[in-house]
C-alpha cells in the first residue's frame, strides 16, 4: 500500500489505541447485526444469540464500494444526502489533511489499492474520544463509522500496564509489517497509557508505571520479539 509520509507516521501513533478500542468494541458487539438510521444519527446493534440490543451515535466516516474499488469520504459522498452533523469528524479529518499535507484525508476519494477504510478509521478512532470504529457490510462495499455514548463506556479498564502488555502484544500480531517506526509507535501507546519509557539498550525498550514494569526485546528492524513483564512490589 502506498501510503503518504505523514499517514505512515499517524497510522504508528495510533494503532495501539486504536486496537484496544477494538478489541472491547468487539467484545460489546460480539456478532450482533448492525442496522442506521440516518435521520437520527443512530446505530443499532442485535444480538441474534442473546437478543440484546445496543443503540448508540455515530459519525460517518466514509464507504468502500467493491465496485469501483475505491474509499469515499463522508464529507464527499453528496448523492446520499447525509445530515452535515453526522460528518463533523469526516470534514474535521478533510481539514486536517489539507493543512498537514495528508492527502489522503484531504482527497474526495482514494484507490483501496492505495489504502483502505481500516487503515483511515485506526487513525480517526485513535484521535477522537470514541468507543471505536465499526466496518458496515451491505450489498456492494461498507459503510465506516465512528462509535460514541455511554452505552459502550468500557467499565472496569485493566491497569495500564497489563493493558499495555496484553495491547502491545495484540498491535505485533495483527500489523507488524505496518509500522514503519515501531519504537515510536510503542512509546506513544505506552505515553497514552500514562506509562514512561527508556531505551536501556539498542535493542531494549523498558516501560514503567502505575502496574509494575515491561522490558520490550527488539530486532534489529525495531520489531518486538519478547516482552518480560514485572508487576509492582
Amino acid at each position: 500500500m502506498a501510503w503518504s509520509p505523514p499517514l505512515r507516521r499517524m497510522f504508528d501513533r495510533s494503532i495501539g489505541v486504536a486496537l484496544d478500542r477494538q478489541s472491547w468494541l468487539a467484545n460489546r458487539i460480539g456478532d450482533a447485526t448492525w442496522g442506521f438510521d440516518m435521520a437520527t444519527g443512530l446505530m443499532r446493534f442485535d444480538d441474534p444469540k442473546t437478543g440484546a440490543v445496543i443503540t448508540t451515535a455515530c459519525q460517518v466516516l466514509g464507504t468502500e464500494s467493491a465496485e469501483t474499488e475505491t474509499w469515499l469520504w463522508a464529507w464527499a459522498n453528496e448523492a446520499s444526502g447525509i445530515p452535515t452533523s453526522l460528518i463533523e469528524t469526516a470534514r474535521a479529518l478533510g481539514q486536517v489533511g489539507s493543512e498537514r499535507g495528508v492527502p489522503e484525508f484531504s482527497a474526495p476519494s482514494l484507490d483501496l489499492a492505495d489504502v483502505d477504510g481500516h487503515t483511515l478509521a485506526v487513525v480517526a478512532s485513535a484521535a477522537h474520544a470514541v468507543a471505536g470504529y465499526y466496518r458496515a457490510p451491505y450489498d456492494g462495499g461498507a459503510l465506516y463509522v465512528l462509535l460514541s455514548g455511554p452505552e459502550l463506556v468500557e467499565e472496569a479498564p485493566p491497569p495500564p500496564m497489563i493493558r499495555f502488555v496484553t495491547g502491545w502484544a495484540r498491535v505485533n500480531s495483527a500489523v507488524p509489517d505496518q509500522l514503519s517506526e515501531p519504537r515510536v509507535a510503542l512509546a506513544a501507546y505506552a505515553q497514552h497509557l500514562g506509562l514512561e519509557t527508556t531505551d536501556l539498550t539498542a535493542d531494549i525498550v523498558e516501560v514503567r508505571g502505575r502496574g509494575g514494569a515491561a522490558r520490550v526485546h527488539l530486532d534489529a528492524l525495531g520489531r518486538t520479539m519478547q516482552i518480560e513483564a514485572s508487576a509492582a512490589p
